[in-house]
C-alpha cells in the first residue's frame, strides 16, 4: 500500500541531519553573531574568516545547511565555497614554508668615507640587498 504525501513527511526530520539540541543552540548563537555582524556593516561586506569557520564547524557538528540558512542567511553554495577556500588555504600554508635569507658579510674597508664623520679604522657593517647597500659604522666623537 502506498503512503500518502503527508505520511511520508511525518517521520522525516525537518531540515536537520539528525542534529542534537546542542547543535541547535550553537546555530542560534551563530545566527546572533551573523546578525550583529550584518547590522554593523554595509551590505556586501565580506564575512570574516572567524564567522566562516564557525559556520563550517557547526555544519561539521551536525547542523544542516537549512538550519544555517534560516539562522545565518548563509547558502549551501557559500558553505561549499568556504570549505574549498579552507582546503586551498591549508594546502598553500603547507607548501609555503618561510625561506631563510642569508646575506653576505663584507669584511673589506670602504673605499669612500670622505666627509662622513666616521672613524676610518672602526669596524663597519654592510648589508647588501640587490643594488642597495646599508652601512653601519661608529661616528666620531
Amino acid at each position: 500500500m502506498k503512503r500518502t504525501r503527508q505520511e511520508k513527511r511525518v517521520g522525516r526530520p525537518r531540515g536537520r541531519r539528525g542534529g542534537s539540541a546542542s547543535a541547535e543552540v550553537e546555530v542560534e548563537r551563530l545566527g546572533r553573531r551573523f546578525e550583529v555582524f550584518r547590522r554593523s556593516r554595509e551590505p556586501g561586506t565580506r564575512i570574516p574568516d572567524a564567522l566562516r569557520a564557525a559556520a563550517l564547524a557547526a555544519l561539521d557538528r551536525g547542523a544542516s545547511t537549512g538550519d544555517l540558512y534560516r539562522a545565518c542567511r548563509v547558502t549551501a553554495d557559500q558553505l561549499r565555497q568556504w570549505r574549498q577556500h579552507l582546503r586551498r588555504g591549508a594546502q598553500v600554508a603547507a607548501a609555503a614554508r618561510p625561506v631563510a635569507h642569508v646575506f653576505n658579510v663584507v669584511d673589506e674597508a670602504p673605499g669612500r668615507d670622505a666627509g662622513l664623520g666616521c672613524e676610518p679604522e672602526a669596524p663597519e657593517l654592510e648589508l647588501r640587498l640587490g643594488r642597495w647597500a646599508v652601512r653601519i659604522s661608529q661616528v666620531n666623537g
